[in-house]
């Protein structure tokens, strides 16, 4: 055993010892973690600092993430009814609502052309004309509530839910920890 090493176990040997004698841990400070870098990189930071709408859970099954419940098919599967839990809260404690969802769809689909997730946005109504630039906004995304939305798709797809799982609609800033801001040249 190295000498790094000897502090983390005893760490990991202690800290089990204290929640189970009621001591709970302090939240906040930092923590660093080393990366090589590349893709491994930014998909541990996406996760780490983003909050999925739908998760999957151990089992395979879709399991509610922000959304209140995992939604079901409506009309032959081209419509989805989005229900965001209530309580929720991104990094800097501003309430999530239907209206940042509703924002994710949009961002999915940047007309800019640098979105490597517009892919998982392609099924919803109007996605062609926000990518072509013929529409100021993604017309098959309706706001119902502050805390629900409806989502109108081009063709049936009842598989919806899945796509809603992916990295691409988790809402950035929502998740368990922050970022620090990149320096330039970083």
């Amino acid at each position: 055993m190295t000498r790094r090493a000897a502090p983390a176990l005893a760490l990991a040997l202690v800290v089990p010892g204290l929640a189970a004698a009621g001591v709970r841990p302090a939240y906040g400070g930092t923590i660093r973690i080393g990366v090589t870098g590349g893709a491994e990189l930014e998909a541990l930071v996406a996760r780490a600092t983003s909050a999925p709408l739908l998760d999957i859970d151990a089992s395979g099954a879709l399991v509610p993430g922000l959304l209140a419940e995992v939604p079901i098919p409506e009309a032959g599967g081209r419509a989805f009814r989005l229900r965001v839990r209530a309580g929720l809260t991104d990094a800097t404690g501003r309430p999530i609502g239907a209206a940042d969802v509703a924002a994710r769809f949009a961002a999915v689909l940047a007309r800019d052309g640098r979105s490597p997730d517009a892919w998982a946005a392609l099924p919803v109504l109007g996605a062609d004309a926000l990518l072509d630039g013929r529409a100021p906004i993604l017309a098959g995304v309706q706001l119902l509530s502050a805390s629900e939305l409806l989502v109108s798709l081009a063709f049936p797809l009842p598989e919806l839910p899945w796509l809603l799982a992916t990295p691409a609609f988790a809402l950035p800033g929502a998740g368990p920890f922050t970022a620090p801001r990149r320096a330039p040249g970083r």
